[in-house]
């Protein structure tokens, strides 16, 4: 049988990060907090250098051993956020 596709009036924005985290002081601590923000399983905001600002959820973390340092990838699925922005 064929697939059946339903299309409605909501619109999935996801985007996808990667971030390189160099060996370094901080390196661990780097890590570590990025690991948490992923489990987190909150609403969180993301900024990034093209000065897009969504507000949305991690999936699909990975961490990628390199000689240099630790790649961390993961995808930010954009929701619909009232909520007050904690810092």
């Amino acid at each position: 049988t064929d697939p059946v596709m339903d299309y409605g009036e909501h619109l999935a924005e996801d985007y996808s990060f990667t971030l390189d985290v160099p060996h370094g002081a901080d390196w661990v601590t780097d890590v570590r907090e990025l690991r948490a923000f992923a489990v987190a399983k909150r609403t969180l905001m993301f900024r990034d250098n093209r000065g897009r600002a969504v507000h949305g959820q991690i999936s699909g973390y990975r961490e990628r051993d390199l000689g240099w340092g630790t790649q961390v990838s993961f995808t930010v699925t954009r929701s619909d956020w009232d909520g007050e922005v904690v810092v």
